[in-house]
């Protein structure tokens, strides 16, 4: 992000810190959230209940897959 930032114009430098600012407090709630669902192993019982909801309203034909059976970990 440093990168960016400093390859940015003085103008574009201002409009970066201005959008920064004005996200960094909603973006850090929603990471305390995702750590403490980890934490509490919630974000596992979300990840399950996605995989019902995706089977049983979207197209049972198309599961979830493994990470290992996906086209980028393929490649490698």
């Amino acid at each position: 992000m440093l990168a960016v930032y400093n390859s940015l114009s003085e103008e574009g430098k201002k409009d970066f810190e201005t959008a920064y600012s004005a996200s960094f407090y909603p973006c850090m709630e929603i990471l305390y959230e995702c750590y403490e669902d980890v934490q509490s192993g919630s974000e596992i019982r979300s990840v399950v209940l996605a995989g019902r909801r995706f089977y049983v309203m979207t197209l049972p034909n198309l599961p979830f897959v493994t990470i290992t059976q996906t086209q980028f970990v393929q490649e490698f």
